[in-house]
């Protein structure tokens, strides 16, 4: 027992010094890393059939001229991180020969590498939470799928011998391909060519996505659901037309998808089918669309393309820029409800014959065609009794977005004329837009003429300078003048809703009205076009005139602060004056367009003043806005109080 116990003792000693030993020899430092170039011969993994038993020629991918791919090494010692490898080669069995350097000593031992493609540098260090992206656009041309550019590959090698030189990598993809066979033979679409094709789906097909090189696998998944496929090459549907596209991974069974297919000559088909497929990596699952099976029953629809205004939000106006047919969601303003009551829609009145026409309602949405002149028009929607439960403003012009101008602060930026206008130019009057009462989201016509810079154009109102316009003799209406006392007390946004041609005059004041359009008390109505006065801002609301995006400024003082006479230029024409405003960002020439006087309705003082609404009330019986009075001296006030029933220009700003 005791010889036995005295062996263990010797043996730890013996053991103890062993490890003293090694301990000591770690003194000598170890090799440091130097960079090692090496040579990377990559190959690209075929994309399969679903049931994996065959390439799908369709799908095949090469290497192409300034392809890259980023490098993540390890080993026991050291570690690369996205190092940049390029193409120098394709070799004749369409291997990729990419060159790069990695860390490397004597003695460091195998590398495990892994590879991203495509290069980016700002892909990070961590090879298990790399940003990629499968775009929600895509472009198919000659008929085949194009995985490599809309999707990613990967690559990983273990044990990779680097001290070589030279290793071998294989390149797949992690997205799946879905293939629409799309068949329409029997149907009038047969004579057509495809323009392009979306896909609508309740599970994520495309979009932004973490993914984990070392585990080869999705991290964070994407969560975009619509994908457009533009077809460069527009094929005949006279025969089976495919149309490609690359996704994640996803299991598609008991998830409808919404299929568009848009012709060149803008007919539409609508399908709704739910798929019993499921998108696996590297495969491609295959969805053939029989159109005239799915006509029969009523799973697809044949209709003509409508560019849809309201695709980026609802609104009271909608901008229209081509001759094209549009529609848009008949909602109360940026809301999402429906005018109630709402039987039937027309045209109400526009600013020239024709401006829009074939004018309805179809499938919930109102419908239209527009030509190539400019101009102004109104749609309403009628109940069954024939009255008016809402209405619209269609603005006919040059994107009146696509020169912004700032105010005095970047902050705000503004549209490059008044609303309603359908020129910019100084020499003319088109250029004064429409006028509209403070809190109303009608608008009223303009003039005929630049002005003759006196109170009074025109007697009465809408008579002598106001311009031609033309109305729609089903229902009969025109402009008119009524009083404010004429109105239902406490009913009075009801009536400004169902009589938008109706310029509501400052008659009397009635209980708390003030000098306004209302019949009752104003401190009602403060909010109308979303001033909060808690925090000196504004909402858009349900009444607010601009079109999407666009709303009211919230103050003039602060949109247009600093603005003052010395720093606005006045542009004269005949000695009819405007000035060009230059803000933070830009500029833009707004015209003296006077104003429609509260009184009467009657065009005032065109040629010498600009005044313009805010969504800003003041005191509680007036508003605030800014006005301009070139002629002569210059005169600014960007924080004058105008009442209510004015009508004035509006110079939208961007929410």
């Amino acid at each position: 027992m005791i010889m036995y116990l005295n062996k263990r003792i010797i043996f730890g000693w013996l053991l103890l010094g062993g490890l003293f030993a090694g301990a000591c020899g770690e003194d000598e430092p170890a090799p440091a890393a130097e960079p090692l170039d090496l040579s990377i011969r990559a190959a690209l993994a075929p994309v399969l059939t679903a049931d994996g038993t065959a390439s799908v020629e369709e799908c095949r991918m090469e290497w192409s001229a300034d392809d890259a791919f980023g490098l993540w090494g390890r080993s026991s010692r050291f570690a690369d991180n996205n190092v940049c490898f390029t193409l120098q080669e394709v070799s004749a069995d369409g291997e990729g020969v990419f060159s790069g350097s990695v860390s490397d000593a004597p003695g460091a031992g195998p590398q495990t590498l892994r590879a991203l493609y495509l290069y980016r540098d700002n892909r990070g260090f961590d090879p298990a939470y790399l940003s990629v992206k499968l775009p929600a656009a895509q472009i198919q041309s000659g008929g085949v799928c194009d995985v490599k550019r809309y999707g990613f590959l990967v690559a990983t090698l273990k044990n990779a011998d680097v001290a070589s030189g030279e290793v071998a990598m294989e390149f797949s993809t992690p997205c799946a391909v879905l293939k629409l066979e799309i068949d329409a033979a029997g149907t009038p679409l047969a004579d057509k060519k495809l323009s392009s094709v979306r896909i609508e789906s309740e599970r994520p097909l495309i979009g932004s996505m973490i993914y984990n090189l070392e585990r080869n696998e999705v991290e964070v998944p994407c969560n975009g659901k619509t994908v457009n496929l533009t077809l460069a090459d527009t094929p005949s549907l006279s025969g089976k037309c495919a149309a490609w596209f690359t996704l994640c991974e996803a299991e598609l069974a008991g998830a409808p998808l919404k299929i568009q297919l848009l012709c060149t000559d803008k007919s539409v088909v609508d399908i709704v089918c739910e798929p019993q497929i499921a998108l696996q990596a590297a495969r491609v699952s295959e969805l053939p669309l029989n159109l005239a099976a799915l006509i029969a029953s009523g799973d697809a629809e044949v209709s003509e393309f409508r560019v849809d205004l309201s695709e980026n939000g609802t609104s009271n106006c909608y901008v229209v820029s081509a001759a094209d047919k549009y529609k848009f969601r008949p909602t109360c303003g940026n809301s999402n409800d429906l005018p109630a009551g709402m039987t039937r829609i027309d045209w109400l009145w526009m600013s020239a014959p024709d401006l829009i026409t074939e004018v309805g309602y179809e499938k919930g949405m109102v419908v239209f065609r527009a030509g190539e002149a400019h101009g102004n028009a109104v749609i309403a929607a009628f109940n069954d009794a024939g009255e008016i439960v809402w209405s619209w403003h269609i603005w006919l012009t040059e994107d009146p977005a696509a020169d912004l101008h700032a105010g005095m602060s970047k902050s705000y930026q503004l549209l490059d004329r008044n609303l309603g206008a359908v020129s910019t130019e100084v020499d003319d009057y088109l250029s004064y837009g429409l006028y509209y009462q403070w809190g109303r989201k009608d608008p009223f016509i303009g003039p005929r003429h630049h002005g003759t810079k006196v109170k009074r154009e025109e007697t009465p109102g809408f008579s002598a300078a106001t311009a031609d316009y033309v109305v729609n003799t089903a229902y009969g209406g025109t402009f008119k003048l009524v009083k404010n006392t004429e109105l239902p007390s406490g009913g009075e946004i009801g009536y400004a809703v169902a009589n938008p041609m109706n310029f509501v005059c400052f008659g009397a004041e009635q209980n708390g009205s003030g000098q306004t359009w209302f019949n009752s008390d104003f401190k009602q109505y403060l909010t109308l076009w979303g001033y909060n006065e808690a925090t000196s801002s504004s909402s858009k609301t349900i009444y607010d005139p601009c079109p999407v995006g666009y709303k009211v400024p919230h103050f003039t003082g602060t949109v247009w602060a600093g603005v003052a006479a010395t720093n606005l230029p006045v542009m004269s024409n005949a000695g009819l004056y405007g000035v060009m405003f230059s803000g933070a960002e830009g500029s833009s020439y707004y015209p003296a367009a006077g104003f429609r006087d509260h009184t009467g309705g009657f065009l005032s003082y065109m040629g010498q003043c600009a005044t313009f609404w805010s969504a800003m009330t003041y005191n509680n019986l007036n508003v605030r806005g800014m006005k301009i009075e070139p002629a002569g001296k210059t005169y600014v006030n960007v924080n004058i109080k105008f009442n209510a029933a004015y009508g004035q220009s509006v110079r939208c700003v961007k929410e």
